[in-house]
């Protein structure tokens, strides 16, 4: 599509906000070896163009919300308003998508890179390195950059001409606007489109190939945090995230219902062109490290039942339709569902076909023990 613009609206949500997002195709994927989180970097350096953060101060001065992301595969900025802000709101979102700033002149570059240095700081956790080493060991040296934020070292490598070389592919890719409320009675002076137009090539295609499936620290610790995690491709994507919830309710009733073992079992889901990704996280004991593995290994090796997944598809229906009753989260999920998930049905379900998936592969999770030092 080469930098053409259109719009994918739902306006059946009958509701008093009305949520517009702009969206660019480019995310931590893209980054340059050496320069991991260039592209979080840029959408903090977009906030600090002049149009942007007088925008930005403006909006919030009249109780708007406005706020951006940056993930693996795709970067959005958002804005969430009531109709009479709408035309303001929409007109900045379209420009920050087509006109083309000047990132050359002071846009706080230098202090940028600190403070995104202080935020990799403040997020880093026990859970997040868990997720980060398991999938090291999932991908290993294939493996594209899942750190959105990159590293302290990588950050110090990214340069203000770095980001203005991947600012400027921005307007060659793809690019479009989500918009979810009631705007039947708003008019726009673009075409709108009620569905995708999105190259979906642009995405990158990633599976396993990762052969060692458990690694524990040398370190002697008392705790332990314990990571579990599975890749389904994405044609059992919707399999995949109820499975995840099947298998944290059997975690958690045999971890901690009935061997007291742990407090509370973490889950995480990455949402990706190529499939899904799960995480199951908790905490343990030392000495508890062996029942734990067996218990893993007997979970996963018991036969699926069918009446239990049901049971979870039902729950995740009930939980995503709830959520969708919100212009925030509809918006965001309408721009997932029309790059990534493209062409994916979210009420199919095949549980018969699913298990005859994970009994032709080698099923076992991957697993990675780390030592929690204090």
């Amino acid at each position: 599509m080469g930098g053409s613009m259109h719009h994918i609206i739902n306006n059946e949500k009958k509701i008093n906000s009305i949520a517009i997002g702009g969206w660019f195709t480019k995310g931590s994927f893209f980054d340059r070896v050496g320069k991991e989180g260039e592209h979080h970097f840029l959408e903090h350096i977009i906030f600090n163009i002049p149009y942007v953060k007088e925008q930005t101060l403006k909006f919030k001065e009249s109780g708007l919300v406005i706020n951006a992301f940056t993930s693996q595969e795709l970067m959005c900025f958002y804005v969430l308003c009531i109709k009479d802000n709408f035309s303001e709101a929409y007109n900045f979102i379209y420009n920050l998508l087509n006109e083309k700033f000047d990132l050359s002149k002071d846009v706080s570059f230098e202090n940028e890179k600190l403070i995104i240095k202080r935020e990799i700081e403040y997020h880093y956790n026990y859970v997040e390195e868990i997720k980060k080493q398991l999938l090291l060991q999932m991908f290993e040296n294939s493996c594209p950059n899942f750190n959105i934020m990159g590293n302290i070292e990588s950050v110090e490598n990214i340069t203000q001409y770095d980001l203005i070389d991947i600012y400027d592919s921005f307007f060659t890719g793809d690019k479009f606007i989500t918009i979810v409320g009631d705007i039947n009675k708003i008019s726009l002076s673009n075409n709108a489109y009620y569905k995708s137009e999105i190259n979906t090539n642009v995405f990158k295609d990633i599976d396993v190939i990762g052969k060692n499936k458990y690694l524990i620290d040398n370190y002697d610790c008392e705790y332990y945090y314990y990571g579990l995690s599975q890749f389904f491709h994405k044609v059992h994507r919707n399999e995949g995230l109820v499975y995840s919830e099947y298998i944290k309710d059997q975690l958690f009733n045999k971890l901690r219902e009935e061997y007291g073992l742990t407090y509370r079992i973490n889950t995480a889901n990455m949402n990706l062109h190529s499939g899904l990704i799960t995480f199951w996280i908790f905490k343990i004991r030392k000495q508890d490290l062996g029942i734990s593995q067996d218990i893993i290994k007997k979970i996963f090796s018991q036969k699926i039942n069918l009446q239990e997944m049901e049971k979870h598809r039902q729950q995740l229906r009930t939980k995503n339709m709830i959520q969708s009753d919100n212009a925030t989260s509809e918006m965001l999920s309408l721009g997932y569902r029309n790059t990534i998930l493209t062409g994916e049905d979210p009420d199919v379900c095949n549980f018969e076909e699913f298990i005859k998936y994970l009994e032709s592969r080698e099923e076992d999770p991957y697993q990675r023990v780390i030592g929690i030092r204090t």
